[in-house]
């Protein structure tokens, strides 16, 4: 099982998130002894190597975004790379790509928007929700939400 970890990663809370994300999910995968990778991209380059550039991370990511059996996004800020990762992948599955989507807002503004939460036009695009509500992909408050979906999904405990 090949899982991607898609967010942004610009601030010390997103780099620790990514982090915490990607060993929960290493951590239940090992537990329920799945052959596993789980591709997070604050550890799949290597900020030092001197020729590490927009089109190597393109293409290190883009590998991995390709084969992914399941993918998480953080999409609450909505970080151009990782909108930009779920619209490929997207168009993928509206073709028929069998891959599991955890699309993730945890923005607490939600909750007490006047406008219906993510129906909302302010703060959030209406595109990028809608792509994940017409096509039927639950959208989570919380990566522990998204979470105990994926473990439901692929029978995990």
């Amino acid at each position: 099982m090949l899982v991607y970890i898609a967010g942004p990663l610009f601030t010390e809370y997103e780099a620790k998130q990514r982090l915490y994300e990607g060993e929960k999910l290493e951590t239940l995968l090992s537990k329920n002894k799945v052959e596993h990778k789980v591709i997070n991209p604050i550890t799949l380059n290597d900020e030092d190597d001197p020729e590490l550039d927009s089109i190597k991370i393109f293409k290190n990511d883009f590998i991995y975004i390709e084969k992914a059996d399941a993918i998480f996004y953080d999409l609450s800020n909505e970080d151009s790379g990782t909108v930009c990762c779920m619209g490929v992948v997207m168009s993928e599955y509206i073709k028929g790509r069998k891959v599991k989507i955890y699309p993730v807002f945890s923005d607490s503004r939600l909750k007490r928007n006047q406008k219906g939460g993510l129906e909302s036009t302010k703060g959030l695009n209406s595109f990028v929700v809608g792509i994940l509500k017409a096509n039927d992909i639950a959208i989570f408050d919380s990566f522990e939400k998204a979470f105990e979906k994926f473990k439901s999904d692929f029978k995990l405990s």
